[in-house]
């Protein structure tokens, strides 16, 4: 019994960390799936419909819409992108990446997963599609 209490604490714990939750039973959204119109934006409405709580979720939204115009699109995404760009090359170490969160080993296991040419660095082209959905900017 002292097993099983352990291990839903440790459930628990994890998924503390793992930020807003998602709507129903979805896989990691990314930036086009969101914009159902396609017009390379995410306003309010497409935003909470992925997020089971909406007030978390309007919350992160302002945070994410570095320029405050209402929409979340690459505008925003690059604002963010340059924040972690601290050298100004044009591409995210896993240093700069994962260097202000309490999770670490999390951020580089997304870090990761967002470098899909496995170079170590994610850029511009990897980041795009993944940006609003990266737990540490929350």
């Amino acid at each position: 019994m002292k097993r099983v209490g352990i291990s839903i604490i440790l459930i628990l714990a994890v998924l503390a960390l793992a930020g807003p939750a998602l709507a129903g039973d979805q896989a990691k959204p990314t930036f086009d799936s969101v914009d159902k119109n396609r017009d390379g934006k995410i306003d309010m409405g497409e935003w909470l419909q992925v997020w089971v709580d909406k007030e978390a979720a309007k919350k992160n939204f302002q945070k994410l819409d570095r320029n405050q115009d209402g929409v979340l699109d690459d505008a925003d995404g690059k604002i963010i992108f340059a924040e972690r760009d601290k050298d100004a090359n044009n591409k995210i170490s896993r240093d700069e990446y994962v260097f202000d969160t309490n999770d670490a080993q999390a951020a580089h296991d997304d870090f990761v997963a967002y470098d899909s040419n496995r170079d170590t660095y994610v850029t511009w082209d990897e980041w795009r599609g993944n940006w609003p959905f990266m737990p540490y900017y929350y």
